[in-house]
């Protein structure tokens, strides 16, 4: 276990953040199925307004959610050279 000198693990970190990533991706995909259903519908003649609004506000807080942690990712020094410093 190799942690930095405040102690914060920085493998744990990395893992915690390629899981939002993960849950990132699973979100704008669930947004895109609610999207196609609502396009879907709306074509048969059938609207469902909340389809319009939830959507976008999915994949949109997804790309965001995704942005943030791989930023925080990216952060983090890879520890190659040895020295485990605060994050940049």
């Amino acid at each position: 276990m190799k942690s930095n000198t405040s102690g914060v693990d920085v493998e744990q970190v990395r893992a915690q953040c390629a899981q939002k990533v993960t849950d990132s991706h699973r979100q704008m995909k669930f947004g895109v199925g609610i999207g196609v259903v609502g396009t879907l519908t709306a074509a048969v003649g059938i609207v469902c307004p909340l389809c319009f609004f939830v959507a976008p506000a999915l994949v949109g807080s997804a790309l965001w959610d995704r942005r943030k942690a791989r930023t925080e990712l990216l952060n983090w020094p890879d520890g190659q050279d040895g020295a485990l410093d605060e994050p940049r």
